[in-house]
């Protein structure tokens, strides 16, 4: 066939009408991640599933030994006396000691169970009305300090209080006066009063950080700021049971290093014991993580993704206010000046502020954009955490406040700034390249910058 114009541009028309369409992508079976993806889901069925279940309905007739009242069940609905009674024996004496502090009733020792099979499950069962089952929270967190007393009283375990610096520190005469004098030594009188009280102590510390925790996970949210409490109480009684193994360790350290240790003959098993029981504070260790971010997925209900993010979230929120709580410690006891307290109040309140308005802007445009532009911005965010060590630079260069909170101020415009660039470039121009062409630049200037350098 001879080629000619005509011939030409009618099989050119051809091949524009051809649509290109990429090779499905192949799903690759049995891989390493699909496992642990079904394993995952396989577990978190069993998970679900409550250990206890109600008892089937008992239409036995009976008369009620204490109170005369004939009903139908297995309590009286008049007096509460139980139907069925046996004889007292050792065991029942025992049981009834250990009620005295909550100990002889199953429900403590399903929660403790449940506290590290499923413990978000096991909060959410609690909050949606199926409290019988399981122990009250405030309860089961009096309990758990009263054995980590007991414990601290083994030689070489010691249980400080997190509340300890508040005995020694005095304010310097002439730094306050009024009414922020009275404020700081009531905090500090406070302060010294959770040292005394564990269990006073725990309850102030789960409000604070509550409150980081409500904060965080608010979006994602349908408990109120009480139920989260009640949570963070389950939370704080699970880890502080987890240090109870820890705790043991550091007295078989102490015993090792006292006792075993002046016998030349005992001197390798020793080591060998403390290098064994080293590899198990660092498991125990990892094992608390696990079972935090595992607490927060169940009860949020959240993938594990999303529930590191939320929980990272709240850790910026608590260390801010952790930091603001040292710069005002330090201030007060005459270490640190007035500068640096400006410094930690500003940060605490720059950060959170412009991180709220980075998420209202990325979740107003995500079904405006593609989602690589809303992850690219978030990780430009992350960018504003070096704004801490910005401010400790400058505090150690002793550069004017009014100027170090313009910087901040200066820093954190540019960070969102740049955050935002390539979604508001993408939705006016629709074009990639143009989208991540201020990226491209930045990068490249750093680029030819190490190489001056």
């Amino acid at each position: 066939m001879k080629l000619t114009k005509k011939t030409i541009l009618e099989k050119l028309k051809k091949i524009k009408k051809i649509k290109w369409h990429k090779k499905p992508k192949v799903v690759k079976k049995n891989t390493l991640k699909r496992k642990l993806r079904a394993f995952d889901l396989k577990m978190d069925r069993r998970q679900r599933e409550p250990s206890a279940k109600p008892k089937t309905i008992d239409e036995t007739m009976r008369i009620c030994s204490n109170c005369g009242n004939k009903y139908v069940g297995r309590h009286c609905p008049q007096c509460g006396q139980a139907g069925t009674w046996q004889r007292y024996t050792f065991k029942q004496a025992i049981l009834n000691f250990l009620d005295i502090w909550g100990l002889g009733n199953r429900p403590m020792f399903r929660t403790l169970k449940e506290l590290f099979w499923r413990p978000g499950y096991m909060v959410r069962d609690y909050l949606e009305g199926r409290r019988q089952f399981y122990f009250p929270p405030f309860k089961l967190l009096a309990l758990v300090i009263m054995l980590l007393l007991l414990i601290s009283l083994i030689p070489g375990v010691q249980m400080e209080s997190n509340f300890y610096w508040c005995k020694d520190t005095t304010i310097p005469e002439g730094m306050l006066s009024g009414v922020w004098l009275m404020l700081a030594n009531w905090a500090l009188s406070f302060g010294e009063f959770l040292s005394r009280n564990m269990l006073y102590e725990y309850l102030f510390i789960s409000v604070v950080f509550v409150i980081c925790v409500w904060i965080a996970f608010k979006p994602k949210s349908r408990y109120n700021l009480v139920e989260t409490y009640i949570f963070m109480i389950f939370i704080v009684s699970q880890s502080l049971l987890l240090d109870v193994p820890d705790m043991l360790i550091k007295g078989v350290d102490h015993a090792c290093e006292t006792h075993l240790m002046s016998t030349a003959s005992l001197v390798a098993p020793t080591m060998g014991l403390m290098t064994v029981l080293s590899v198990l504070q660092v498991a125990i260790a990892v094992f608390s993580v696990w079972l935090l971010v595992l607490s927060f997925k169940q009860f949020y209900e959240l993938s594990w993704k999303s529930t590191i993010m939320w929980l990272f979230l709240a850790f910026i929120v608590a260390l801010w206010v952790v930091v603001v709580l040292g710069y005002t410690v330090g201030y007060l006891h005459g270490d640190l000046d007035s500068v640096a307290f400006i410094y930690a109040v500003l940060l605490l309140v720059l950060i959170p502020a412009a991180f709220v308005i980075a998420r209202k802007y990325f979740n107003r445009n995500e079904t405006l954009v593609p989602p690589k532009f809303i992850t690219l911005g978030k990780i430009k965010m992350l960018f504003l955490l070096f704004l801490p060590f910005i401010g400790f630079t400058l505090y150690q260069q002793q550069v004017p406040a009014a100027l170090s909170i313009m910087l901040f101020i200066a820093y954190t415009a540019l960070v969102m700034g740049f955050s935002f660039l390539p979604i508001w470039l993408y939705k006016k121009y629709h074009r990639d390249l143009i989208a991540y062409s201020p990226s491209l630049i930045v990068l490249i200037l750093c680029f030819l910058y190490l190489i001056i350098w």
